[in-house]
This record gives structure tokens, C-alpha cells and sequence, in this order.
């Protein structure tokens, strides 16, 4: 089974989100500068989760529902919550530390700037 979606983009034209089943695996592919990049962007995020409001063209919706009942579906989607709780843990981590290190930053050159 495959099927193609038109993500929006705000670049205008929107991009193309492949999804294909292949042997006993899902694969999805987003044809944005960072998916022809070989990394996970937002277009291919949203779309394997089903999210509709991702879609340039709201008469996809039905198509994109119609993946869910894909034999292979459930189980990607089981990894996927899986491991984009453990991403979005990450990521909420990485901001934390980047906000902490701007401020021992911020103080370490206003000690220098007054002389430690």
C-alpha cells in the first residue's frame, strides 16, 4: 500500500509526503529540504501521526484517515508514540539546558566585562 500527500509548507507549493508499505515496514519519506536530507521534519511528523491539519489540501483528509486501517499501521504508530515521547523529552531537556547555559553565560561575561 502507498499513498502521497501535499504538506503545507511556508514556502507555498507545499511538499510531498510519501508513505509506503514495503515488505513488513512503513516507510515514510518528505520530500522538504530536511526529509531529502534524510531527517525527521515536520511534515513526515504530523502525517504519520494522522494529523490532517498538516495537509495543503484538506480533500486528503479522507486518504490520510484510510492509512490507519494499513495492516502495518498500528504497530508503527505504537514506536512512534514510543519514541517521540522520549524525542519530545529531549528536546523540552535541550531547551532547558540551552536557557541555563545563555544565563551562566550572560553572568560569566558580565564578571568579566567588571573584573572578576
Amino acid at each position: 500500500m502507498n499513498a502521497t500527500f501535499t504538506a503545507k509548507s511556508t514556502e507555498g507549493d507545499g511538499y510531498l509526503v510519501q508513505l509506503d508499505e514495503v515488505g513488513d515496514s512503513l516507510r515514510i519519506f518528505c520530500h522538504c529540504p530536511a526529509g531529502k536530507s534524510k531527517r525527521w521534519c515536520k511534515h513526515a511528523r504530523a502525517l504519520s501521526l494522522l494529523d490532517a491539519s498538516m495537509l495543503r489540501d484538506p480533500e486528503q483528509s479522507p486518504a490520510l484517515a484510510a492509512v490507519a486501517a494499513w495492516p502495518l499501521y498500528p504497530a508503527l504508530r505504537t514506536v512512534l508514540d514510543e519514541k517521540l515521547a522520549i524525542l519530545d523529552e529531549i528536546e523540552r531537556q535541550t531547551e532547558e539546558l540551552n536557557a541555563r547555559s545563555k544565563v551562566l553565560k550572560a553572568a560569566l561575561i558580565r564578571r568579566i566585562h567588571l573584573g572578576i
